[in-house]
């Protein structure tokens, strides 16, 4: 059993030592393995004031040993080393360069993931002749350099100093820190990132221990949340304005915090409390919601919250005040008002603009409107200048009356030709046209009455009249009367006709006559004389006689058909001689 035992422990004790030799490179390493576990260091003696700090960040993988159960706190740290250590310590999501973005950093160095993650914290050097910029990762970094890395990765700039000229009034060698740098100094110096040494001096350029650098990186991870692994401090709120289409997003968060809004970036201003605080403006083109997603990240964390505003209309106030249902007269005037607390309003009635309305103001308006005959429909339509619409409909009803047509003359009976008609016309709302047997005769405006009056030619025997008063609004009136026209005979004078003559000439005479009609005579059917309507004409005709009787018919017809006839005997005689004969 004995020598059991010793053969076991000596292949257990060769086991150890071969596993002792072999190297274990550090820095070459990118794996986590700590994860929780317990790892000690049997070289802290004298780092009782890093020795947790230590312990707590190789637990979690941030650092490593040698692999001989050494973490050699004095040693300095390299500029790759420590962004290793910064990247891992805030858990920052790996990044790989697609090509090289330092000269001296090619894409297959073991450190370039870790240096091109926290470039942007850790920043290098400019090439003066141009080309790629410089890292030098195997140097020493310096105190500035970390003191601007732990600003930057808590997501501060050197404007979040309280004093950006700190550093100048703390240190006695302030002169050396790079003047681009003083302010990320100043504010990593206020808020105990790093200090000074007791001689008050900062040192900028001189290079930190490993133990040093955990030290530095833990203590800001305390101020840049309680726990690596806790939730980030974010939130966002909707604050509404006069004009509710526009909202501000308000924003708060922990110090440091860069924000973004549905991808675009918010200035974040620190509050003084700790906070910071941001807003983000945003204009509602229409009616609808709108959710924002706002993202926060820092130190290697994000948190990512929604806020949602919405934009709903008030439709515009219409109020109308007078639109009867029934009225006899064709002119109204409707009225009412309308209103908006926001915005401008534009009031149509069938399309018709009719009044506009400033926002926040109620405007009486009125429309006068000239109704047809029967149901008139009016569709109010109230538009404000966001787009939000009122309607409203309404009937009236216009019972229009027929015109009024008097007739104050027109016989029934007449002897002369032409006779004079007369009467008076009138409607209240519209404007009137008298018509006789289709022959417009007269017309009245709306409101007035109109005294009428027509000469009519008459036909001889019955004549019918049909009167039709008809307004413009299409309403008519109608009468009908008869005329009974019995033309007189022309009247035939003969002024001289002897019966009996003793000379074979006579010269007959007389004169002829009608009212109303053109007349000719004629005797023994030659024409002898003519004369116009009214118009007495004497005429007179010579004959050459035949010895006895000579007969003569006059016959007077007048251009209405009506005739006058005579008829009369000449007697010639011829004288006897008185000489006797022998």
């Amino acid at each position: 059993m004995l020598k059991k035992s010793k053969v076991t422990i000596s292949v257990i004790a060769i086991l150890l030592m071969l596993c002792s030799t072999v190297p274990v490179n550090a820095d070459t390493n990118i794996q986590i393995i700590g994860n929780g576990n317990t790892v000690t260091f049997n070289d802290l003696n004298g780092y009782s004031w890093a020795s947790d700090a230590i312990s707590s960040f190789a637990s979690r993988g941030i650092i490593e040993g040698d692999g001989n159960g050494k973490f050699n706190p004095a040693n300095k740290v390299t500029r790759e080393q420590f962004a290793k250590m910064l990247v891992l310590t805030f858990n920052a999501p790996l990044k790989n360069a697609t090509s090289e973005t330092f000269a001296d950093v090619p894409t297959g160095r073991w450190s370039s993931t870790y240096i091109e993650t926290c470039k942007d914290f850790l920043t290098g050097y400019t090439n003066p002749f141009g080309g790629l910029p410089t890292f030098h990762p195997a140097e020493a970094a310096t105190r500035e350099d970390i003191a601007v890395a732990l600003v930057r990765m808590l997501g501060l700039t050197d404007k979040d100093a309280n004093n950006a000229k700190y550093a100048s009034y703390m240190f006695s060698d302030a002169g050396s820190i790079s003047s681009s740098l003083l302010g990320y100094v100043s504010i990593a110096a206020e808020r105990n990132l790093i200090s000074g040494y007791n001689d008050g001096t900062f040192r900028p350029q001189q290079s930190i221990s490993k133990a040093e650098a955990v030290v530095l990186l833990n203590r800001a991870t305390k101020q840049a949340v309680t726990s690596i692994n806790s939730d980030l401090d974010l939130s966002a709120k909707v604050i509404t304005s006069n004009d509710p289409k526009k909202v501000t997003l308000q924003i708060e968060a922990e110090e440091g915090t860069k924000v973004t809004v549905d991808g675009n970036s918010v200035t974040m201003n620190n509050n003084g409390f700790g906070k910071y605080e941001g807003s983000y403006p945003y204009t509602f083109t229409g009616e609808g919601s709108k959710t924002f997603t706002v993202t926060g990240t820092k130190a290697g964390k994000t948190k990512t919250v929604s806020a949602t505003a919405a934009y709903q209309l008030d439709a515009p106030v219409l109020t109308i005040t007078y639109c009867p249902g029934e009225v006899a007269n064709k002119n109204i005037n409707l009225t009412g008002s309308m209103y908006d607390k926001n915005y401008s309003t534009t009031l149509t009635i069938n399309g018709s603009k009719v009044d506009v309305s400033s926002e926040g103001k109620t405007s009486n308006w009125f429309w006068p409107c000239t109704l047809k005959e029967g149901k008139n429909t009016f569709n109010f339509v109230l538009t404000s200048s966001s787009g939000k619409t009122t309607t409203q409909t309404k009937t009236v009803n216009y019972s229009v009356g027929g015109p009024e047509l008097t007739i104050t003359s027109c016989p029934a009976e007449v002897s002369d030709k032409n006779v004079a008609l007369r009467g008076t016309l009138y409607d209240k709302d519209y404007n009137t046209v008298l018509t006789i047997n289709g022959e417009a005769v007269a017309t009245s405006t709306a409101g007035y009455n109109s005294n009428w009056n027509w000469t009519y030619s008459l036909k001889e025997g019955e004549n019918t009249l049909n009167f039709v008063l008809t307004s413009s609004s299409g309403k008519t009136v109608s009468q009908t009367k008869t005329i009974n026209y019995n033309a007189a005979k022309p009247e035939l004078t003969i002024g001289y006709c002897p019966s009996e003559v003793t000379n074979n000439t006579v010269t007959i005479r007389g004169s002829i006559y009608d009212k109303n009609f053109s007349t000719v005579l004629t005797i023994n059917g030659e024409e002898v004389d003519t004369a116009s309507a009214d118009y007495k004409s004497n005429w007179e005709k010579t004959y050459t006689l035949k010895e006895g009787e000579n007969t003569f018919k006059f016959v007077l017809t007048s251009y209405s058909g009506k005739e006058v006839t005579e008829t009369k005997t000449i007697t010639y005689k011829a004288a006897q001689s008185d000489t006797n004969p022998s």
